[in-house]
């Protein structure tokens, strides 16, 4: 993840939450189902793509790519 953050800074903001601190308003927001989960939001703040495990530099990428494209 710090990988895409340098390469995207300024571009794109990363957050990262500790599921354990979630409160029942972001679960239900962001559609949380499990640990680890990587959401990615549109420029409107819609969920764009929601990813459940580990994901690859190149697979988080890819859709990263797809929403700055849209």
């Amino acid at each position: 993840m710090s990988r895409l953050e340098g390469e995207y800074d300024k571009r794109v903001d990363f957050l990262a939450y500790d599921a354990a601190g979630l409160d029942d308003d972001v679960k239900r927001r962001y559609k949380y189902i499990g640990f680890p989960q990587i959401v990615i939001l549109d420029a409107r703040g819609e969920i764009a793509f929601s990813r459940l495990g580990y994901q690859s530099y190149d697979s988080l990428k890819a859709d990263i790519e797809a929403v700055l494209t849209r």
